[in-house]
Protein backbone atom coordinates (compact mmCIF):
# COMPACT_ATOMS: atom_id res chain seq x y z
CA UNK A 1 0.00 0.00 0.00
CA UNK A 2 2.81 2.45 0.73
CA UNK A 3 4.29 1.70 -2.66
CA UNK A 4 0.93 2.67 -4.64
CA UNK A 5 0.96 5.77 -2.15
CA UNK A 6 4.30 6.66 -3.36
CA UNK A 7 5.92 6.35 0.01
CA UNK A 8 8.59 4.28 -1.22
CA UNK A 9 10.69 4.82 1.96
CA UNK A 10 8.46 3.19 4.29
CA UNK A 11 7.44 1.13 1.69
CA UNK A 12 11.36 -0.02 1.96
CA UNK A 13 11.34 -0.22 5.36
CA UNK A 14 8.61 -2.43 5.89
CA UNK A 15 10.23 -5.25 3.22
CA UNK A 16 12.99 -4.44 4.37
CA UNK A 17 12.02 -6.02 8.31
CA UNK A 18 10.38 -8.74 6.82
CA UNK A 19 12.71 -9.85 4.85
CA UNK A 20 15.04 -9.70 8.02
CA UNK A 21 12.30 -11.58 10.16
CA UNK A 22 11.90 -14.29 7.10
CA UNK A 23 15.29 -14.20 5.15
CA UNK A 24 15.00 -17.82 3.73
CA UNK A 25 11.47 -16.99 2.29
CA UNK A 26 11.81 -17.46 -1.55
CA UNK A 27 8.27 -15.70 -2.20
CA UNK A 28 8.91 -12.57 0.06
CA UNK A 29 12.67 -11.79 -1.25
CA UNK A 30 11.45 -12.20 -5.05
CA UNK A 31 8.63 -10.12 -4.35
CA UNK A 32 10.54 -7.54 -2.78
CA UNK A 33 13.08 -7.24 -5.40
CA UNK A 34 10.17 -6.95 -8.02
CA UNK A 35 8.73 -4.24 -5.77
CA UNK A 36 11.90 -2.23 -5.93
CA UNK A 37 12.29 -2.62 -9.47
CA UNK A 38 8.79 -1.45 -10.06
CA UNK A 39 9.19 1.58 -8.81
CA UNK A 40 12.50 2.31 -9.81
CA UNK A 41 14.78 1.64 -6.65
CA UNK A 42 17.35 -0.35 -8.09
CA UNK A 43 20.06 -0.04 -5.60
CA UNK A 44 17.50 -1.55 -3.10
CA UNK A 45 16.81 -4.30 -5.58
CA UNK A 46 20.45 -5.32 -6.19
CA UNK A 47 20.92 -5.28 -2.48
CA UNK A 48 18.21 -8.16 -2.17
CA UNK A 49 19.14 -9.62 -5.83
CA UNK A 50 23.10 -9.92 -4.28
CA UNK A 51 21.61 -10.92 -1.09
CA UNK A 52 20.67 -14.31 -2.71
CA UNK A 53 23.11 -14.36 -5.32
CA UNK A 54 25.49 -15.07 -2.56
CA UNK A 55 23.50 -17.43 -1.77
CA UNK A 56 22.65 -18.97 -4.87
CA UNK A 57 25.48 -17.65 -7.24
CA UNK A 58 24.10 -19.70 -10.59
CA UNK A 59 21.02 -18.74 -10.25
CA UNK A 60 19.52 -17.51 -13.51
CA UNK A 61 16.88 -15.93 -12.50
CA UNK A 62 18.65 -13.29 -9.99
CA UNK A 63 21.37 -13.18 -12.40
CA UNK A 64 18.97 -11.33 -15.05
CA UNK A 65 17.78 -9.34 -12.39
CA UNK A 66 21.22 -8.22 -11.47
CA UNK A 67 21.39 -7.22 -15.30
CA UNK A 68 18.53 -5.65 -15.69
CA UNK A 69 18.88 -3.33 -12.49
CA UNK A 70 22.55 -2.71 -13.78
CA UNK A 71 21.00 -1.86 -17.29
CA UNK A 72 18.45 0.86 -15.75
CA UNK A 73 21.15 2.63 -13.70
CA UNK A 74 23.01 2.70 -17.05
CA UNK A 75 25.96 0.67 -15.38
CA UNK A 76 26.30 -0.91 -18.88
CA UNK A 77 29.76 -2.68 -18.28
CA UNK A 78 27.88 -4.51 -14.87
CA UNK A 79 24.74 -5.38 -17.24
CA UNK A 80 26.71 -6.92 -19.84
CA UNK A 81 28.80 -8.92 -17.64
CA UNK A 82 25.88 -10.21 -15.98
CA UNK A 83 23.84 -11.00 -19.08
CA UNK A 84 26.66 -12.59 -20.43
CA UNK A 85 26.55 -15.07 -17.39
CA UNK A 86 22.95 -15.72 -18.15
CA UNK A 87 23.42 -16.42 -21.57
CA UNK A 88 26.50 -18.75 -20.22
CA UNK A 89 23.84 -20.83 -18.68
CA UNK A 90 20.69 -20.48 -20.56
CA UNK A 91 22.69 -19.63 -24.17
CA UNK A 92 19.29 -19.63 -26.03
CA UNK A 93 17.65 -16.69 -23.46
CA UNK A 94 16.65 -14.40 -26.10
CA UNK A 95 15.44 -11.67 -23.00
CA UNK A 96 18.58 -11.80 -21.93
CA UNK A 97 20.66 -11.70 -25.50
CA UNK A 98 18.19 -8.30 -25.95
CA UNK A 99 18.74 -6.95 -22.94
CA UNK A 100 22.43 -7.31 -23.51
CA UNK A 101 21.93 -5.79 -26.77
CA UNK A 102 20.26 -2.73 -25.67
CA UNK A 103 23.65 -2.49 -22.84
CA UNK A 104 26.04 -2.53 -25.89
CA UNK A 105 24.24 -0.12 -28.17
CA UNK A 106 24.21 2.07 -24.99
CA UNK A 107 27.41 1.97 -24.27
CA UNK A 108 28.22 2.63 -28.00
CA UNK A 109 29.64 -0.84 -28.42
CA UNK A 110 28.13 -1.20 -31.62
CA UNK A 111 29.87 -4.07 -33.01
CA UNK A 112 28.79 -6.26 -30.28
CA UNK A 113 24.80 -4.58 -30.63
CA UNK A 114 24.45 -5.31 -34.18
CA UNK A 115 25.77 -9.65 -33.09
CA UNK A 116 23.36 -9.22 -30.62
CA UNK A 117 20.45 -8.40 -32.51
CA UNK A 118 21.25 -10.30 -35.72
CA UNK A 119 21.37 -13.47 -33.67
CA UNK A 120 17.73 -12.20 -32.64
CA UNK A 121 16.70 -11.37 -36.04
CA UNK A 122 17.33 -14.74 -37.29
CA UNK A 123 14.36 -15.98 -34.92
CA UNK A 124 11.99 -12.80 -34.60
CA UNK A 125 12.28 -12.15 -38.42
CA UNK A 126 9.74 -8.95 -37.48
CA UNK A 127 10.41 -7.74 -34.07
CA UNK A 128 10.37 -4.10 -34.29
CA UNK A 129 12.51 -3.78 -31.14
CA UNK A 130 15.05 -5.85 -33.31
CA UNK A 131 14.74 -4.22 -36.33
CA UNK A 132 15.39 -0.55 -34.12
CA UNK A 133 18.38 -1.80 -32.62
CA UNK A 134 19.46 -2.81 -35.85
CA UNK A 135 18.75 0.50 -37.34
CA UNK A 136 20.24 2.51 -34.41
CA UNK A 137 23.22 0.35 -34.70
CA UNK A 138 23.24 1.22 -39.09
CA UNK A 139 22.65 4.78 -38.74
CA UNK A 140 25.19 5.98 -35.36
CA UNK A 141 27.54 3.99 -37.99
CA UNK A 142 26.55 5.58 -40.82
CA UNK A 143 25.64 2.83 -43.13
CA UNK A 144 22.28 3.91 -44.67
CA UNK A 145 20.92 1.33 -46.58
CA UNK A 146 20.71 -0.85 -43.60
CA UNK A 147 19.67 1.81 -41.65
CA UNK A 148 16.62 2.40 -43.69
CA UNK A 149 16.14 -1.34 -44.25
CA UNK A 150 15.78 -1.65 -40.54
CA UNK A 151 13.53 1.35 -39.96
CA UNK A 152 11.11 -0.06 -42.78
CA UNK A 153 11.00 -2.84 -41.05
CA UNK A 154 10.27 -1.61 -37.67
CA UNK A 155 7.64 1.12 -39.15
CA UNK A 156 5.87 -2.13 -40.91
CA UNK A 157 5.69 -4.07 -37.61
CA UNK A 158 5.41 -1.51 -34.70
CA UNK A 159 2.60 0.48 -33.15
CA UNK A 160 1.73 3.38 -34.94
CA UNK A 161 0.44 5.21 -31.70
CA UNK A 162 4.16 5.31 -30.32
CA UNK A 163 6.72 8.47 -29.75
CA UNK A 164 9.32 6.78 -31.04
CA UNK A 165 7.18 5.45 -34.14
CA UNK A 166 6.93 9.33 -34.92
CA UNK A 167 10.64 9.68 -34.29
CA UNK A 168 11.56 6.69 -36.97
CA UNK A 169 9.33 8.32 -39.51
CA UNK A 170 10.88 10.90 -39.46
CA UNK A 171 14.87 9.48 -39.69
CA UNK A 172 13.93 7.33 -42.22
CA UNK A 173 12.63 10.45 -44.38
CA UNK A 174 15.61 12.29 -43.55
CA UNK A 175 17.96 9.20 -44.46
CA UNK A 176 15.78 8.84 -47.78
CA UNK A 177 16.44 12.66 -48.85
CA UNK A 178 20.38 11.36 -48.52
Amino acid sequence: AYFQKNETAKGGELLDLEMARHPDNDSLVTSAAQAYMMHGLYTNALRVINHQLAKTPDNPQWIFGQGYANLQMHHYDQAITAFTRVLDIATNDPTSRFNRALAYLDSDRLNDARADYTALQSTYTNSFQVAFGLAEVAWRQHETNEAIRNYELYLANAPTNSAEFKIVGERLKALQKK
